[in-house]
């Protein structure tokens, strides 16, 4: 694709627009020194935006937001990019996008749904899209492009979880299911800070809908027993043993004849 290579000021990039982002990673300590250290080797790619004169022109980012982003940090006013063509294929963009990530990193889940999104939005015909991303690296399927559909609906705690990986795809889905909103959003903190085993956070899912229905509750009421709370506040001093005693706790209430 064309671009040409122009000095841009920062404050010309809208950076509010976050069409082409992939990435989830916050900008690290280590990217900003090294632009201070070396200069912006790698300079990101724009997309000129309306049809403003040259004097004027704003641009979206299509790859280089965390760059930008230490550009900025350390107080630059201008930067040097690859500005493409105003009337740049939006299907062209997203997939430079995409590629420019995958080919510094293997993307987490979220930022495979956030690709997917954006062919979805593109409107490449997914027979192609599969082609063009395996091309690049990306094996996608129809089982998997359905569960990074449900990635891609999730809120923003669940989504944290998966990127952490302290909550498992199979559990995240299932979260999902959950009718009782507030429900599922407690039962998503109690797992980002147990950090189980996917076979272990299974358990404490089944077991607290068990519970709620047994004792005709809402998830989050059950969530909400004091005993719970305290173990919870006591998790940052050691972790193992509250993960624990909450997990035995709640074995004990889901089958109390058996305990």
């Amino acid at each position: 694709m064309e671009f040409e290579c122009k000095d841009i000021r920062l404050s010309q990039i809208d950076r509010t627009d976050v069409t082409f982002r992939i990435s989830t990673a916050k900008p690290v300590a280590s990217l900003k020194e090294s632009i201070q250290g070396v200069g912006l080797i790698q300079p990101p790619i724009l997309l000129p935006k309306g049809t403003q004169p040259n004097v004027n022109k704003r641009f979206i980012i299509v790859c280089g937001f965390a760059r930008i982003e230490a550009c900025s940090a350390l107080g630059w006013s201008r930067i040097s990019a690859h500005c493409l063509k105003p009337d740049a294929a939006f299907s062209r963009c997203a997939l430079m996008a995409i590629a420019d990530n995958f080919a510094q990193r293997s993307l987490n889940l979220v930022e495979m749904a956030r690709s997917f999104t954006l062919i979805e939005t593109a409107g490449i015909d997914q027979g192609e899209a599969f082609r063009v991303l395996n091309a690049i690296g990306l094996q996608f399927n129809d089982d998997f492009v359905c569960k990074l559909k449900k990635v891609a609906g999730m809120n923003d705690r669940l989504q944290q979880g998966l990127i952490e990986g302290s909550i498992a795809l199979p559990v995240a889905i299932e979260l999902c299911k959950i009718g009782d909103g507030p429900g599922a959003l407690a039962l998503t903190e109690l797992l980002l800070k147990l950090r189980l085993s996917l076979s272990r956070q299974r358990e404490i899912v089944d077991w607290i809908q068990a519970i709620a229905h047994r004792e005709k509750l809402a998830v989050k009421d059950v969530l909400a027993d004091p005993t719970i709370r305290r173990w919870l506040q006591d998790m940052p001093v050691d972790r193992p043993k509250m993960a624990n005693q909450i997990r035995h706790y709640l074995r004990k209430r889901r089958y109390p004849e058996i305990t």
